[in-house]
């Protein structure tokens, strides 16, 4: 598999994907006037050019307001920063759901390409 292979971009996509499935997960076990927004600032930052490079604009966009909101903090912030990455996990999960739907549809792809041989009947 080459770095430029459908595959190779897929399993990025799907590592990306999980990784920011479970980043998020944890971050939301911590109530909002709890946040380190020092680990949310790091974690969102990787998340914000990454999304776009993998064609998941919805994350990047969250990304970059949470990373806005971190900057220029301001009363009621650290709840706004919880109910972004909470939309944020939504969609890693949901996108999560979609590339593990491909997948399947791809192996399906595979699998309707082989020739059907009907068997002969003497």
């Amino acid at each position: 598999m080459t770095p430029r292979s459908p595959d190779f971009f897929f399993e990025l996509r799907v590592r990306f994907l999980s990784e920011g499935r479970d980043a998020s997960a944890l971050l939301l076990q911590t109530p909002p006037e709890s946040l380190d927004l020092a680990v949310v600032k790091a974690v969102v930052h990787s998340w914000a050019g990454v999304g776009g490079m993998l064609d998941c604009p919805q994350i990047t966009m969250q990304a970059r307001i949470i990373e806005q909101l971190i900057r220029e903090p301001y009363e009621g912030s650290r709840q706004m920063i919880w109910n972004a990455l909470k939309a944020s996990h939504q969609v890693f999960c949901e996108k999560l759901g979609g590339s593990f739907a491909l997948e399947r549809d791809r192996s399906a792809v595979v699998v309707s390409s082989q020739p059907q041989i009907d068997p002969v009947v003497h």
